[in-house]
């Protein structure tokens, strides 16, 4: 994937005890696709205060693939094998420091199917 000239995101944090909704978005230039995937999910950990269970919906395997490799990557010294350095680096150790009070799952999801809070999403 190529660099966005302009591109944002908002993502939805909801807090099912207290029936709490936030929605913080921000706008980048000339970012990568994979980049904001993965700034997103900096900003949503960024909102938490508390320890939490957390689910984070996504399309990107991009994201997938690296969260199955975050503790791998942190025990290697952020090192890919042969010492290859890991892209994005500060921002999936700054994801691994955010997320660890907290049990996170992550799964897949085909974003087509949620037209309706996509909308609502980007308004």
């Amino acid at each position: 994937p190529g660099k966005h000239k302009k591109a944002g995101f908002k993502c939805m944090l909801i807090c099912q005890a207290l029936k709490h909704e936030r929605s913080p978005c921000k706008t980048f230039y000339n970012i990568t696709g994979n980049r904001l995937v993965l700034q997103c999910v900096c900003e949503g950990f960024l909102h938490l205060n508390h320890p939490a269970n957390i689910t984070i919906f996504t399309d990107s395997q991009y994201f997938i693939n690296g969260w199955e490799q975050l503790p791998l990557w942190a025990h290697s010294g952020w090192r890919r094998s042969g010492g290859r350095k890991i892209k994005n680096e500060e921002l999936w150790r700054l994801i691994w420091e955010k997320s660890r009070p907290h049990t996170v799952k992550v799964i897949y999801e085909d974003m087509e199917k949620y037209k309706e809070i996509n909308s609502l999403l980007l308004r």
